[in-house]
């Protein structure tokens, strides 16, 4: 279950290992599971969103925005406290430290989770962003320059920061004035504190689920509402289409479904399905689970209808993940949806380009995520709709070549067919990147 980075594939697994790569990826053991060893609380990472997945997103109404979420454990990792016993990341050797470890520079998750709950065991706690998350090991992210071939409307100024009166006093130059490498590392370290903090705290619900027996009846799932920048192409907070602003944890805990020993793993390495999946996943996928009756998909015109829904239930990527099913005999989405809104198409403070007030909303960035691509166009928006006929700018990245979406392909000639295929999906939305047999 996923929805933005590597297309979103579904995990399972029956582990949770410290990672000692810069970037995560599907191959690799350390994506937000738990050990059989461990307590839930030895080992997570939350979101402060996506996001990020995810969606970091959707031809849908102005009012919605960062409806893609990345199934997975997409997001922010803080360090985490290490299970007693852990296979590291691709090579599988085993680990007996019990400390808590630094995060990677940068982690994005690529599909939705499944947990195992298991017994509980001793874990860390942190106190302050120092003594876990020293400063001087806070790395700062590769492309943290303002890629040349991003179109300016894409960008996101972080007036929020701005506006803090610490980072005023720097005097940078609005809006591309890069922040300061101390400080950059100074907001991870944070975010990082923050992250281990509240990965310390859902231990703990999730410890008194299992102490008072609920954890049998109980089904909990891991998500946030966007994603976060950390730096990446000179960039900070939430307000874009790219992946690190859209995807979000998608992860998911249900009692006899992704028990330890239902969970197929191979050498340590969680299995996975490829399937994207969003946020407004999450209602239909949680009915589907507990029993209840599944609203319909809502109709073209939905004015008049009570109850419905735009997303489909990711039962079948669960089954998946934990070895109960093939893959969907039917097919899954080709695509998900987020969109960002923008006063202009060149940053300003007033309007503020990052948080527009619905009035001064001029230009709405409709994206589109394939497993390989996204694809986003900017448009002008008016009473509540885009324009497709005046399309003020467009970005392709390549998330085979370019994860980071660093590098804008959409002006290659040899693309062309490319841009108007997925031009086309964008434009079709959401209901007709749903299988046919879903949506007859």
């Amino acid at each position: 279950m996923t929805s933005t980075a590597t297309g979103g594939t579904l995990l399972a697994t029956s582990q949770l290992c410290p990672s000692t790569s810069k970037i995560m990826d599907t191959t690799q053991c350390p994506l937000g599971k738990f050990s059989t060893q461990a307590s839930p609380r030895t080992g997570r990472t939350t979101p402060p969103t996506a996001g990020r997945s995810p969606p970091t997103t959707r031809p849908r109404s102005s009012s919605r925005s960062g409806r893609c979420a990345w199934a997975s454990t997409g997001g922010r990792s803080g360090p985490w406290c290490a299970p007693s016993r852990c296979a590291s990341s691709r090579a599988g050797r085993s680990r007996t430290s019990r400390s808590c470890r630094r995060p990677p520079a940068s982690w994005r998750g690529g599909s939705a989770s499944c947990w195992p709950w298991a017994s509980t065991s001793p874990t860390c706690r942190s106190s302050t962003r120092a003594d876990h998350h020293p400063l001087d090991s806070v790395s700062l992210p590769k492309d943290r320059w303002r890629p040349a071939t991003m179109p300016t409307v894409a960008w996101n100024p972080w007036t929020d920061l701005r506006e803090r009166n610490d980072v005023a006093r720097l005097n940078l130059t609005f809006p591309f004035d890069p922040m300061p490498d101390r400080y950059s590392r100074m907001i991870r370290q944070s975010y990082y504190a923050a992250t281990t903090y509240i990965d310390d705290l859902f231990g703990q619900l999730m410890d008194k689920l299992i102490s008072t027996g609920h954890s049998n009846d109980t089904i909990v799932l891991l998500t946030g509402d966007h994603g976060w920048s950390m730096g990446e192409h000179g960039e900070w907070s939430k307000y874009s289409n790219f992946e690190v602003a859209v995807r979000v944890p998608f992860i998911l805990f249900v009692p006899g479904v992704t028990s330890p020993s239902l969970l197929h793993t191979h050498r340590g390495r969680p299995s996975s399905s490829p399937g994207l999946a969003e946020l407004v996943d999450v209602f239909p996928t949680l009915a589907d689970l507990a029993g209840v009756p599944l609203p319909r998909l809502c109709p073209e015109d939905s004015s008049a209808v009570q109850l419905c829904t735009e997303g489909v239930s990711l039962r079948p990527l669960v089954e998946q993940a934990v070895g109960r099913g093939g893959r969907p005999d039917r097919g899954w989405k080709a695509g998900v949806f987020s969109q960002y809104p923008r006063p202009g198409t060149f940053p300003t403070r007033r309007p503020n380009s990052d948080k527009p007030r619905l009035k001064d909303i001029a230009v709405m960035g409709y994206s589109l995520r394939t497993p390989d691509h996204r694809y986003t166009e900017w448009v002008q928006f008016a009473d509540g709709r885009g324009s497709w006929d005046h399309v003020l700018a467009r970005e392709l990245y390549d998330h085979r070549l370019d994860p980071g979406e660093d590098v804008n392909l959409v002006n290659r000639p040899q693309l062309g067919q490319l841009v108007d295929r997925l031009s086309s999906q964008l434009r079709a939305g959401w209901r007709y990147n749903l299988p046919r047999h879903m949506y007859q």
